[in-house]
């Protein structure tokens, strides 16, 4: 009987937890962050489902403030365990510094280098291309032909 007690007391803590913020973070989010509370309380033997229907009688919400259903919080807590599976699989993948050939990148290392001033200087040359070209307005091309009658 005293083991039962803490697990209530954990059961009750994690849905005091899922409950905190919840105008702010998404379910999704705060069951990410819970994940370990939740290992914790599987471990010790309950199953998923039991811990669902004990979190909908303690009168869990979802985003939108409608009750929670098992299904949800199921596929809410196997979204999560995905997540972190991929977090710790895959080291996050940072661009290195070498190019294929072996030659180092350099980063921009003033303002003038930003995506904003290289489109505008792109926008300034394509301008100053339109005015090299020839102008063709005033020619024979002004004139149409009306067809005959």
């Amino acid at each position: 009987m005293s083991d039962l007690l803490p697990l209530a007391e954990a059961i009750a803590h994690l849905a005091e937890m899922l409950r905190a913020d919840a105008t702010m973070i998404p379910f999704q989010r705060r069951v990410f962050g819970a994940l370990d509370q939740i290992e914790a309380i599987l471990e010790r033997g309950v199953p998923l489902r039991r811990l669902a229907t004990a979190l909908v009688r303690l009168g869990l919400t979802d985003n939108s403030a409608k009750p929670l259903t098992e299904a949800h919080f199921r596929a809410a807590v196997s979204r999560a365990r995905s997540r972190r599976r991929q977090k710790t699989a895959a080291p996050a993948q940072t661009r290195s510094n070498q190019t294929a050939t072996g030659q180092q990148r350099t980063a921009p290392t003033d303002a003038s280098s930003s995506i904003f001033t290289r489109h505008a200087a792109a926008r300034k040359k394509t301008a100053s291309d339109e005015k090299a070209r020839p102008d063709f307005s005033g020619g024979l091309f002004d004139t149409v032909r009306k067809p005959r009658a």
